[in-house]
């Protein structure tokens, strides 16, 4: 038969149990900051949680992804826009030379010149990103562009880079060198012929270059758009990700984030109960209970 002592004993042990417990819990919150720390804090609550942390994380993985792939698409855009001036020039010393009154001497000249040009050319199409060429399409490593005599010979492939930026989004961030500096006109080959003609005077093929070299850069202007567009898209992608993902952190906050202040107020409040509780606990046990709970 249980006695009342042993029944006043069990009550006063889980009352103490529970004071505890709630303390525990405060403390918890006072020390990590956070309201809920393990799934039966609140289990709603925690399942929210972990699917926003979930869309957090994505989110500054994609942002990530999009911030190199940007440096990438920019760097492609400045390279782009050097090969633009290179051509340019090139033409303005074509008309120079297509005038009659100039010498061959004075042809000669210019064609050097012209090849000073070629070779900056080929360096710019052989840039490198993080120690990757950016022309060589998927083949990074490998030097998309060597001149073998006088003839340049392309190593890369025609692949696309393509990057995630969002769920279910890729974008493709390069252009393949072959396209880009070999396709309507192989711009190193152009540059090559209007040197010959330079030196061999040949008016001919002077003349006929300037058309060439205004297809050149058509042709670049043309990629050096679409990598316009490309970089206009992922930056877009990049500002309502980083507002969605600000959004998603805010809300976890919301969620997670414990009230400190109430936190204390509570512990405070169940150390008081816990004073009182083994104050009651005193005066109906025996000497011996506080002995066994040390």
């Amino acid at each position: 038969m249980t006695s009342i002592s042993d029944i006043g004993l069990r009550n006063f042990l889980y009352q103490l149990n529970g004071i505890k417990e709630r303390m525990d819990a405060a403390n918890l919150q006072i020390t990590s900051g956070k309201r809920i720390n393990k799934p039966s804090d609140d289990p709603s609550s925690y399942s929210t949680i972990l699917n926003l942390k979930n869309v957090v994380s994505q989110g500054e993985q994609y942002i990530r992804n999009i911030d190199r792939s940007l440096t990438f698409l920019q760097i492609n855009d400045s390279t782009f826009q050097q090969v633009e001036n290179l051509i340019m020039e090139s033409k303005d010393l074509t008309m120079e030379a297509a005038d009659d009154t100039v010498s061959a001497d004075a042809r000669k000249a210019i064609a050097e010149k012209i090849d000073s040009i070629r070779e900056e050319m080929i360096s710019l199409a052989n840039t490198k990103f993080l120690n990757r060429y950016i022309f060589s399409g998927t083949q990074t490593l490998t030097e998309p562009f060597k001149d073998t005599g006088g003839s340049v010979v392309y190593s890369g492939n025609s692949e696309n880079i393509n990057i995630q930026v969002e769920r279910n989004v890729n974008v493709t961030i390069n252009v393949p060198g072959n396209q880009a500096f070999q396709s309507d006109e192989d711009i190193f080959q152009v540059l090559k012929d209007l040197s010959d003609a330079l030196i061999s005077n040949d008016s001919e093929v002077i003349s006929d270059s300037k058309q060439k070299l205004e297809t050149c850069l058509n042709q670049i202007l043309r990629y050096r758009t679409i990598s316009g567009k490309r970089i206009n898209l992922i930056e877009n992608t990049k500002e309502r990700l980083s507002d969605f993902t600000l959004i998603a952190t805010e809300q976890v906050s919301k969620e997670e984030d414990a009230d400190v202040a109430e936190a204390i107020t509570n512990f405070l409040k169940e150390q008081v109960g816990l004073n009182a509780a083994i104050s009651a606990g005193a005066s109906i046990l025996t000497p011996s209970l506080f002995d066994y709970l040390g």
